[in-house]
């Protein structure tokens, strides 16, 4: 069992007159459980606040990089921030037998003010306007992974971990929030011979149609990569090749700023030569 707090005062004295001084505590407990048939048990639970930062209390103008005009708590006239304060519940149970290992995990987090974008359908100038506003929201959520070898460790070490993970985030109000990934699954294999390293990847991305920022769809990624190694007595050698969504989605983060703007990169190729010395 474990047990720990924090208390921090902040205060930000803005040149344009908006100010900001608040002091926050924080607590968490936590213990681990040993059960039965192998299995672990792991449960947190913490009351936490958080104080805006910067950004999110002044900014006020064009941010080039977002592609933005955002607007801070308290960067107009009348406005006001509050910390935010957060109940999290984290349940997670593992299973470990042999080369084979379980993980799940579920969270809840209950945050009163939390500090996000909201983002209009007006512009100041070419840009849309991003108010940083405070609400009550929930997040919960799981994650859950297998990991376990494909063939027996004396013929050829592998590593296959299949794992989902969700998460659902909203305002109290009923209202969508900006930029929650969607929900995704998929598979990574790791194979290891002699010198030789390799594995893949292909993960599932489905789409996200219920976040208050620009909505994306569902796409597939596949990532190859190999690795081979020489040792030396004084120098060493990594010959290595990576090909990265070799399926060429179009594919777009949904937790992302730039999702309208700027795609992930599409099927590339990449072979290279590594000295270590």
């Amino acid at each position: 069992m474990f047990f720990g707090a924090r208390f921090e005062a902040t205060e930000h004295d803005n040149s344009s007159g908006n100010k900001y001084d608040a002091s926050g505590f924080s607590v968490g407990l936590g213990a681990t459980f040993n059960l039965p048939h192998a299995l672990e048990l792991v449960m947190n639970v913490a009351r936490t606040e958080r104080h805006p930062n910067a950004e999110e209390l002044f900014s006020n103008g064009t941010h080039i990089a977002t592609r933005q005009y955002e607007i801070g708590l308290v960067a107009e006239g009348g406005g006001s921030a509050d910390t935010e304060h957060s109940l999290n519940v984290d349940i997670g149970l593992s299973r470990q037998v042999g080369d084979v290992r379980f993980d799940a995990n579920l969270f809840f987090y209950d945050i009163g003010d939390y500090v996000h974008q909201d983002i209009a359908d007006a512009k100041r100038g070419a840009f849309p306007i991003a108010q940083y506003t405070q609400g009550d929201a929930e997040f919960y959520g799981f994650e859950i992974a297998v990991v376990f070898p494909l063939v027996k460790p004396q013929i050829l070490k592998t590593d296959l971990r299949v794992f989902a993970d969700y998460v659902s985030a909203s305002l109290d109000n009923g209202d969508d929030l900006p930029r929650i990934p969607p929900w995704r699954a998929g598979a990574n294999l790791k194979l290891e011979w002699k010198n030789w390293h390799a594995g893949a990847d292909l993960r599932y991305h489905s789409n996200k149609t219920d976040i208050s920022s620009f909505n994306t769809s569902a796409y597939t990624m596949l990532d190859l990569n190999a690795l081979y190694k020489i040792d030396g007595h004084h120098f060493n050698w990594e010959i290595f090749a990576r090909a990265t969504n070799l399926l060429d989605e179009n594919a777009r983060k949904s937790t992302s700023v730039l999702a309208a703007f700027a795609p992930l990169p599409g099927r590339s190729f990449l072979l290279g030569v590594r000295l270590k010395f």
